[in-house]
């Protein structure tokens, strides 16, 4: 294993116990309130978004990469959010050396999110979940078509260079992702979020040196970042709206108890 394999290797494994340190952490915590209160319905709603930040961060940072995405969740236990993401993304990016790449796909993506905020409050009493920080797993695949053309090549023998093109069709590539970031409820079924994302490609059906950029996943030659953006609406039960509901009176009663006291 080369050096930097071997360094991509431990900061991914790093991440990943990082994650599984916080999550069982958490868990063990959610568990000793459940031993004093029933835990609340499995189902309490669903969310869709749509990422605002990767059109302007092609606009801004790379006008050679275009990408559009969105996605619906569902929240279960208000901890756990199994999660859907559909994108497409293009490139024409031409290198220093005059290598001209260039690719268009769809993307889809599978995983969940954490909650790691308690569910619980001090007193043992299930709390609203409108605010909540989490961390999430993916696994992202794409099917692509690219062409990868005025690539410069030395002769060893009779010296010189020429150019060589590569083109494929149907080519499946697949990454994974580990992403932490935050969900706010803006007004009422509007919310909003932002992540940041390290990916990885982790196979495809043809040379990773000859996929210079994956649709949804970005650069193949190590791990990439990518910071998304959310706007979106997040449908509650009936019984999740009410504890919104409930935590809000108290919070305006605990707010006129308090100026009465001044």
């Amino acid at each position: 294993m080369s050096n930097k394999r071997h360094f991509r290797f431990v900061a991914i494994s790093m991440l990943i116990a990082l994650m599984l340190c916080v999550t069982v952490k958490s868990y063990a915590q959610e568990e000793n309130a459940a031993e004093h209160h029933k835990i609340d319905t499995v189902y309490c709603g669903w969310s869709a978004h749509v990422d605002i930040a990767s059109p302007f961060m092609g606009l801004i940072v790379d006008r050679s990469i275009r990408t559009l995405e969105a996605a619906i969740d569902v929240n279960l236990f208000n901890k756990i959010f199994p999660i859907a993401e559909i994108g497409y993304g293009q490139i024409n990016s031409i290198s220093k050396g005059g290598s001209h790449f260039q690719a268009a796909a769809p993307y889809w993506r599978i995983g969940l999110n954490y909650n790691i905020m308690r569910r619980f409050d001090n007193d043992d009493k299930p709390r609203p979940m409108h605010n909540y920080p989490f961390v999430g797993l993916r696994y992202g695949m794409s099917v692509l078509n690219y062409k990868l053309t005025d690539i410069p090549v030395s002769d060893p023998y009779w010296g010189g260079t020429q150019s060589v093109d590569y083109t494929g069709k149907n080519v499946y590539a697949g990454w994974l992702e580990l992403l932490a970031g935050v969900r706010v409820d803006v007004a009422k079924g509007f919310t909003m979020g932002w992540a940041i994302r390290m990916k990885m490609l982790s196979h495809a059906s043809i040379q990773k040196e000859l996929l210079w950029y994956v649709p949804g996943c970005g650069r193949t030659d190590g791990l990439s970042f990518s910071f998304t953006y959310t706007l979106g609406f997040t449908a509650r039960t009936a019984a999740e709206r009410k504890k919104v509901e409930t935590q809000k009176a108290k919070e305006r009663a605990q707010e006129h108890v308090t100026i009465k006291q001044k």
